[in-house]
């Protein structure tokens, strides 16, 4: 949480940005078989590793990306802040190797409402790119990819966040005391950076901290600027020319690779406008979607089923899965 203090000094100031802390030390680019890093510094150690006099340093490790900082599956721990104004929330982070930020995410609570928008800032607050977010679910992950890929250097900090128009953004306090890495992409220990875990009531660069809080914003990271493949849906249940399908049944579908949920939509149909009205659900860590039609299907009826509008997580639409059922003939069992 914001301090209480600032809170109520929100009517008539925005809060001053908080003091930031002495950044740690580091070598960005280490000159092999020496004991100098490209800045001058010396030591035994070059970015936490011990030196190989004499041996250049491994490259960074392959990648299938686009890679995020945090999986989908993971979520905040705590409720949204009760803080209720507008407010900027960011999170710095490097990547291990040149590529491009194609977007931002962020966790979404069912209270943090209005119009969002997703920006990328060097770390001296150079506004990189901006994006409105649109087809938002009503709460977890959501994602906004940018107009045009944005090429990012090796060790490089960078800030990206999001804009909450009325507060109740979620926030977990000492979230990120300590670098959190995942794949490429890390968002370094707080004390390692002046702060992290950044925002700025209002909007513009977030450069205040509080205890280390992770407010969840999440970059995309891509090891090239153009889009990955369309998703493939790899199983369907029930399948395609299935017959004495259940009325009662419910639907699933497994993708190849990770979409975004607010971008699936089911449409069990007989030609009535619109499908029939139900629940859709998404596992990211199985990449299933599930759909639980609000009312039995009738029986002995033909149904076809849509499976549409279905977006990667780096912006590539996947083309319509169709397929097509047949109902018992009679009601569901007891």
């Amino acid at each position: 949480m914001i301090p209480t203090i600032v809170a109520l000094l929100l009517a008539s100031t925005v809060a001053a940005p908080g003091t930031p802390r002495a950044a740690a030390s580091s070598c960005d680019t280490p000159i092999a078989g020496a004991d100098t890093c490209a800045n001058g510094e010396t030591g035994n150690t070059i970015r936490g590793r011990a030196k190989d006099i004499g041996v250049a340093v491994d490259p960074a490790p392959p990648a299938v990306c686009p890679c995020t900082l945090w999986a989908s599956a993971e979520q905040p721990s705590s409720g949204p802040d009760p803080d209720a104004v507008a407010t900027e929330l960011g999170v710095k982070f490097q990547a291990d190797r040149a590529g491009y930020i194609t977007g931002v995410r962020f966790w979404k609570d069912a209270t943090n409402t209005g119009t969002h928008t997703g920006t990328l800032w060097s770390a001296s607050g150079d506004r990189l790119a901006t994006a409105t977010f649109t087809d938002e679910s009503e709460s977890g992950w959501q994602q906004v990819n940018f107009a045009q890929p944005v090429p990012v250097t090796a060790g490089t900090t960078y800030v990206a966040s999001y804009q909450a128009p009325n507060g109740r953004y979620n926030a977990d306090q000492g979230g990120l005391t300590t670098a959190h890495v995942r794949g490429p992409l890390t968002a370094p220990a707080s004390d390692a950076v002046g702060g992290n875990g950044v925002y700025l009531y209002g909007s513009g660069f977030p450069n205040s901290t509080w205890n280390d809080t992770n407010y969840w914003v999440d970059p995309v990271f891509d090891t090239s600027d153009a889009p990955g493949p369309a998703p493939v849906v790899i199983d369907i249940s029930p399948t395609d020319g299935e017959s004495s399908v259940p009325v009662d049944t419910n639907f699933s579908a497994t993708f190849d690779r990770e979409v975004r949920p607010s971008t699936i939509r089911w449409v069990v149909w007989q030609g009535e406008s619109g499908g029939r009205p139900g629940t859709t659900t998404y596992n990211a860590a199985t990449r299933i979607t599930t759909f639980d039609p609000t009312s039995h299907l009738a029986p002995g009826s033909g149904y076809f089923v849509d499976l549409t509008g279905v977006i990667s997580v780096d912006g590539t639409p996947m083309p319509t899965k169709r397929w097509y059922i047949t109902t018992v003939d009679g009601p569901p069992s007891p």
